[in-house]
């Protein structure tokens, strides 16, 4: 106390900016890394994300990189916004894509000899078109060609034992 009143310290900060959001998209039952990019941003115990309405704890990465994981929802895109204080919130310029999350069903053929080189199917529900969708054979990561929402295909790799 200094002269009967309490003394509180209070830290002014340049305004956070947010250049980029990635990925843009993710499932609709949550659990996506979301890299959120900008300037100004502090490492604070009150940092935190806004998706909509839902407020996530954020991860300070460094003054220009802080990570969130999207929580689950049922709308279809929502503002997605950054607090360094739990209070003020700062807008990204564009929205978070909830998607419905896809299933795998089968896949034919399922088995083939080691050399590989041979195509398969995969056939499930809510595939979607990306430049970078792949599959993954074990460790090993192929590019994968989207047919429809319910197949994609795959051209399996020699298997290395």
């Amino acid at each position: 106390l200094v002269g009967g009143v309490a003394s509180v310290h209070f830290e002014y900060h340049s305004t956070p900016m947010i250049t980029s959001m990635s990925p843009s998209m993710g499932s609709n039952s949550g659990g996506t890394s979301i890299d959120i990019r900008g300037y100004n941003f502090i490492n604070s115990g009150d940092l935190s994300c806004l998706f909509g309405s839902e407020v996530i704890d954020a991860r300070w990465i460094s003054s220009t990189h802080v990570r969130c994981i999207s929580p689950p929802s049922s709308e279809d895109k929502v503002e997605v916004s950054l607090s360094l204080n739990g209070v003020d919130y700062f807008e990204s310029t564009s929205k978070f894509q909830y998607l419905t999350a896809s299933s795998l069903d089968s896949m034919s053929p399922n088995h083939g000899p080691f050399s590989g080189g041979y195509m398969v199917s995969l056939f499930g529900t809510n595939f979607l078109f990306s430049s970078t969708l792949v599959c993954r054979f074990g460790f090993t990561d192929v590019s994968a060609r989207f047919v429809s929402s319910t197949e994609v295909q795959c051209m399996v790799p020699k298997l290395h034992v």
